[in-house]
């Protein structure tokens, strides 16, 4: 008979297993949607949690991880889902919004708490990092290639298939394309960028236990460089340099102790300190230019739209001035998904507005819980000596997304920011 221990190791295998096709399908799925003509290729939407609706219902069912950890976290976890459940019963009894609207809206509101719920049943958490760590840094090498070739061919290529047979349709000038790697459009590759970004510098400041390993980083970040600069988004570019200046004053702060001491760097390499520094004022160079523009934006406004800095500020605080009513329009019914299956109000594009709007009351009280917990997170690194400040890029690079971008705008969108939301609840034990 097999004992406890091992009976809770071969679980934890099974279930680090789920997650790493997670995560293949997460970075690769865009490469069935727009290369690999199906009969169904819209079942790729909405693959990755259906796999974790069923390993979910598996897992709850079977008396094998009835003596799981982190009930606390589920159960957190139920409360919020049955908040969710009581809001789309009131859209389809009460508001008679169509339920496949109302389905895609339960969707895009608990996609990024999935992850969370299938990992609480793995009792060793300290292998999530590495699991997540290795499949986003061995995906650059087949992000390098094809984003060079995106950006060296015309929109209509097959390298620059966004559908079947659509060609590009997002461009940094001209006809050059902004590429989207395997993601179906650019922003998922942005999003890619910023999180592996944040891991190998995570990496970094955890410390590496070969050679070859602090080796593979570094040349990891030299292919992450190659991409940002050509991948034509502001973004990506701001947000790289923003965490790397991070990366540095945490770097400085763990150099010394309260008494002004020197710290025990442990295992860190030098040499990758010394290339990161140097990728720094390589980032600061090339984005001349952008930053030149983006100050300009942040300081005039755009023909036909509102400043940079306006639609920003209105992307963390507009939710207070939006027109608040109790129970909202009705869940999903705001989001671009409504307008492809024919729904007749007009989508908001703005996250926290399209929330308020929605959900009403309960949605306004979500953004401002959102907001707190992620800026607490971030004045934890800032401020206080943590435990988890090896994570602490990953949790600063989460601020842009969680305050301004969205967390739910899309499927890709869903699962980077799962994946994100997975290492911050268990930022202690990864």
């Amino acid at each position: 008979m097999k004992s406890q221990d091992t009976l809770f190791l071969e679980q934890d295998k099974e279930l680090y297993k789920y997650l790493h096709v997670y995560l293949l399908l997460l970075i690769f799925e865009g490469v069935f949607r727009k290369w690999i003509r199906l009969s169904n290729q819209d079942i790729f939407y909405f693959l990755r949690d259906l796999l974790v609706v069923l390993v979910i219902l598996k897992l709850v069912f079977s008396s094998r991880f009835k003596n799981s950890s982190d009930h606390n976290i589920r159960f957190g976890l139920n409360i919020i889902f049955l908040f969710f459940s009581i809001y789309a019963f009131i859209a389809i009894a009460i508001q008679s919004i169509p339920a496949q609207v109302v389905l895609f809206g339960f969707r895009n509101y608990t996609s990024i708490f999935m992850l969370v719920y299938l990992c609480s049943y793995i009792r060793d958490k300290s292998r999530i990092f590495d699991k997540i760590y290795k499949a986003f840094l061995l995906a650059l090498f087949f992000q390098l290639p094809i984003v060079v070739l995106q950006v060296s061919s015309g929109p209509n290529s097959f390298v620059n298939k966004t559908g079947w047979e659509i060609g590009a349709t997002v461009f940094t000038s001209g006809e050059v394309v902004r590429p989207p790697g395997t993601f179906t459009n650019a922003l998922g590759l942005g999003y890619y960028l910023l999180i592996v970004f944040g891991l190998l510098l995570s990496a970094h400041l955890k410390g590496f236990t070969t050679q070859k390993s602090a080796n593979l980083n570094s040349l990891a970040l030299f292919m992450l460089l190659i991409i940002s600069a050509i991948s034509g988004s502001r973004t990506v570019l701001l947000g790289l340099s923003l965490t790397a200046l991070l990366f540095v004053f945490v770097s400085i702060k763990r150099l010394f102790q309260n008494n002004g001491g020197i710290k025990h760097t442990g295992k860190s390499s030098r040499l990758l300190l010394l290339f990161m520094y140097t990728s720094l004022v390589f980032i600061l160079y090339k984005l001349v230019p952008v930053i030149n523009a983006f100050i300009f934006r942040l300081n005039y406004q755009t023909e036909g739209n509102s400043g940079t800095r306006s639609r920003v500020l209105n992307s963390i605080f507009g939710y207070q001035y939006s027109d608040l009513t109790l129970i909202g329009t009705g869940m999903g019914t705001r989001h671009q998904s409504a307008l492809a299956l024919g729904w007749i109000q007009p989508w908001v594009e703005n996250e926290t507005l399209r929330w308020s709007a929605e959900l009403g009351l309960f949605g306004f009280t979500l953004i401002i819980l959102r907001q707190i917990w992620i800026l607490s997170l971030a004045a934890s690194v800032l401020i206080r000596n943590v435990e988890y400040r090896n994570l602490s890029p990953m949790i600063f690079i989460s601020m842009g997304p969680f305050l301004v971008s969205g967390i739910s705008t899309q499927p890709t969108i869903q699962g980077m920011s799962a994946v994100m939301m997975l290492m911050l609840v268990f930022r202690n034990r990864i």
